[in-house]
């Protein structure tokens, strides 16, 4: 969640060639196309610093049923690849659906 640039989040992380995973994690991700990550990170029994950068951008845009035309909100799916540090070298890629004002794509 967030406003403009300003954005934060919460979850999980699941690493395929790993036994270590994210079992939680909050963190702050200012950024629009390209941002940073700065944030805390809980694993089974030990807890540590998440850092790292990332690249998105919007895919899809989404039907906006179910959403008041009061708020003026368009749904859009995105994607983003980074890079981070969470108890170690970490490559992603993570779909992310945004909820996000007065933004058309034609």
């Amino acid at each position: 969640g967030g406003f403009g640039p300003l954005r934060g989040s919460v979850g999980q992380a699941y690493a395929l060639d790993s036994e270590r995973d994210t079992l939680f994690y909050g963190a702050a991700e200012p950024g629009l196309l390209l941002g940073v990550t700065l944030g805390l990170d809980y694993e089974a029994d030990d807890a540590g610093f998440m850092g790292g950068v990332w690249l998105g951008a919007p895919v899809y845009e989404l039907p906006n049923e179910g959403i008041p035309e009061s708020l003026d909100m368009t749904p859009l799916l995105s994607a983003a690849i980074g890079y981070r540090y969470v108890h170690g070298h970490e490559f992603y890629l993570t779909p992310k659906v945004n909820l996000v004002e007065n933004v058309r794509f034609h």
